[in-house]
Formats: C-alpha cells, structure tokens, sequence
C-alpha cells in the first residue's frame, strides 16, 4: 500500500512559532526591538547587523509597510535590505550611526493605509509578499472591517503582523511619542520633496498620483504604488493580485489590460 509523499514529508514548526514561544515576539525584528527596550546596553553588541549599503550611503530608511517601502529600500540598498526595524532599533544597536546618519520614512494618509493593509490580511498578500502563514491561521475566520477591527485591539504590537501596525510604531519613541526619524515624507503629498531627497542619494524617482517609480542605474527600475506594481523580476500586480510576469515583447498589450481593468474597477 503506498503512502503520499505529503505524508513521509516532516512537518517543522514554524519559525514565527519558536520565536513567540521562546522570546514572546513573532518576527526576528522583533525579538531585537524588545531587547533593545529591555536591555539597551547590552543590544550595541549587535550594532555589526547595520547592513554596510546602509552604511556606505549613511542613510537609515525606516520602512512602514504599505507605503512603497520595499522599491524604496531595494532601489537604495539592494534587494536583501527590505526589513522592518523600527528607528529605536538602530538609536540602540548602532547609536552613533543613529546620529550621525540621515534617516527618513514614507507615511501615509491612515485612511489610505488601513485600507491597504485590510486587502492585504483579506487575501493573504500578494504573490511576491506572502502574509505570514501564523497570521493567515488567526485571520481566518474575519468576517469584515469590524472583526479585523477587534482584531487589532485585542493584542499588542508584538501580537500583530508589521502591516497592521500604527505608523508611530516604527517612527517614535515608544514612551515619548516622539519622532526618532529625522525626516518624514507624507506620501502623495510631498512626492516633490521625496523625489529631491532620493535624487540626492543616488535614486531616481518619478510619481504620478498612483504610484512611485524608482531608477537605480546599475540595478534597474522598481515601482509600487496603490493601483499598480512592476516588481524587479517584471511582475504587474492590480490590487494586490499578481498578473504574472511581463516580457518586453507584451508590456503594452499587459499594460492596456492592467489599465482596462483599473477602469472597470473603479466604474463599479
């Protein structure tokens, strides 16, 4: 009698799981912001963890989900630089690179961003950014905006995915309230003054209302936005749906698609 290879295949524990269960945190960056708060001394062992492009460009970008982070940490540091610590985390790991160093983050209008992050939970996330498979177990059984609501309430940021955090959790101190990042950027508002500042460390950027297209010569063009994405590999996504890849010889045909769609969308 044969047995499925699903079966002979060992079934691990998830890492988020063995996180929680010995440090009380899901995510790896996690784990060192909570002893960054309980132990902060002893945390600038760990200051050799500043990634050295972050270094090089002596620029820390703090990057809050759903706000184009990950084309803004890609097209600045590289494709392996798209983590979520928190500004406390490099005041206490690294701080005098925290002073000495430039740092900035993209905001966005909150309305705009819980609505993001509530599609994003709603379908898991995208096909090129997954949501945790720890969080899809206890989002399950959401029903709507009110549930993802409760949700939230109920727990503590350690208890909650990066994308259903509050903005402050990334870019304040904790206890003050304070911003930590020396310099903010509301998104769709101070695309002029983002583009200016990019410029001025090497990154190209161009907005047009609907979203932030970024060009770092050497390694290619990167857009995300709210409508559409075209990720490094050539990915479309509309809404958070990936499309598939996009080849030269069908960007246009793909394109007038992704636009017909968007139309059709939004004439419901």
């Amino acid at each position: 009698m044969g047995i499925s290879q699903k079966k002979l295949r060992p079934r691990f524990p998830d890492s988020k799981d063995i996180h929680r269960a010995l440090f009380g945190a899901y995510y790896e960056e996690d784990v060192y912001d909570k002893y960054c708060g309980l132990m902060p001394r002893a945390m600038r062992i760990f200051q050799w963890r500043i990634e050295e492009p972050m270094r090089r460009r002596n620029l820390i970008f703090v990057h809050v989900p759903r706000v184009a982070g990950t084309s803004i940490a890609r097209a600045l540091y590289g494709p392996r630089c798209t983590r979520h610590h928190s500004i406390r985390y490099y005041k206490t790991v690294a701080p005098r690179f925290w002073a000495a160093a430039d740092s900035f983050a993209v905001l966005r209008d909150p309305f705009d961003r819980f609505a993001s992050s509530y599609a994003f939970v709603r379908s898991g996330g995208t096909e090129t950014c997954r949501l945790s498979d720890v969080f899809v177990q206890q989002t399950a059984r959401l029903r709507g905006v009110d549930d993802y609501l409760s949700f939230i309430e109920d727990r503590d940021a350690l208890s909650l995915d990066f994308v259903m955090r509050p903005k402050n959790w990334f870019v304040c101190d904790l206890k003050t309230g304070a911003p930590l990042v020396k310099r903010l950027f509301l998104y769709g508002r101070d695309d002029a003054a983002l583009s200016g500042f990019l410029k001025a460390h090497g990154v190209e950027a161009a907005f047009d209302g609907k979203r932030i297209l970024l060009r770092k010569p050497e390694e290619g063009v990167y857009a995300e936005g709210m409508m559409i994405v075209v990720g490094e590999q050539g990915e479309i996504d509309v809404s958070g749906r990936s499309l598939g890849p996009v080849y030269a010889n069908d960007k246009e045909t793909r394109k007038k698609e992704l636009i017909a769609e968007i139309i059709s969308h939004f004439s419901l």
